[in-house]
């Protein structure tokens, strides 16, 4: 069923009284001991489905619609059918908005972490410059130093 859903894009009937229905092949892939299908078959009989509606955005199938029998027991018209893929396809683009969203803020999130990283990493980087410069210029005075020494020892 989600495969068909996938690859046509449009609400299919399911009708439990039909053995050429796609419940039917359901129950051929169970047959073959597809636990995916059998999955499916479980959820779709436990929901009492009879209208399933694609939930796509771009490529990609998010989710599925599965309605119930329609009140009054009547068959789900052609108008009906064309209203619920609209309140899908506005769904589908909710659900997809929705998980940009979180995308994004997970993208903020990465990148707030990492300027903290590099926040840190030159504090710590002009902290050793600061070392450097003061081991520098100890050790600079400390030269010096000793030249004075050899000079005023070598005058003696």
């Amino acid at each position: 069923v989600l495969q068909r859903l996938q690859d046509s894009r449009q609400p299919l009937e399911i009708d439990w009284d039909d053995p050429y229905s796609p419940v039917a092949t359901q129950l051929a892939a169970m047959a073959n001991g597809d636990a995916a299908a059998q999955q499916e078959f479980d959820t779709l009989c436990a929901l009492k489905t009879n209208l399933v509606l694609p939930l796509a955005a771009k490529n990609e199938l998010l989710g599925v619609l599965a309605l119930g029998p329609r009140a009054g027991d009547l068959p789900y018209s052609r108008e009906d059918k064309r209203m619920l893929m609209n309140v899908a396809g506005q769904t589908a683009m909710a659900l997809e908005n929705s998980r940009l969203i979180e995308q994004k803020i997970e993208i903020e999130a990465e990148n707030s972490r990492k300027t903290q990283e590099l926040e840190e990493a030159r504090r710590l980087l002009e902290e050793s410059i600061g070392i450097l410069k003061r081991v520098g210029n100890k050790l600079y005075l400390e030269l010096r130093a000793n030249e004075l020494n050899e000079v005023l020892a070598a005058s003696k």
